[in-house]
């Protein structure tokens, strides 16, 4: 998942009900700590579409717009 304030990325580690927990790609500072997890909701992200395969491994676009021409 993309965060649509800051463009970050991550994996969604639990969803309950409107509140999506998230595991980073980068750590972030909060509060002169770096953390990774963080704690959302689904009107704050968007999905990352698949592209494509490499062998066993599923491609994302890694930028808005970037949808292979078909």
């Amino acid at each position: 998942m993309r965060l649509r304030t800051s463009g970050a990325t991550g994996t969604v580690l639990r969803v309950r009900g409107r509140s999506v927990v998230l595991e980073m790609d980068q750590a972030f500072a909060v509060s002169g700590t770096a953390q990774r997890i963080y704690y959302s909701y689904p009107g704050e992200l968007e999905a990352i579409p698949r592209v494509g395969r490499m062998g066993a491994h599923v491609l994302y676009a890694e930028e808005p717009g970037e949808l292979p021409e078909q």
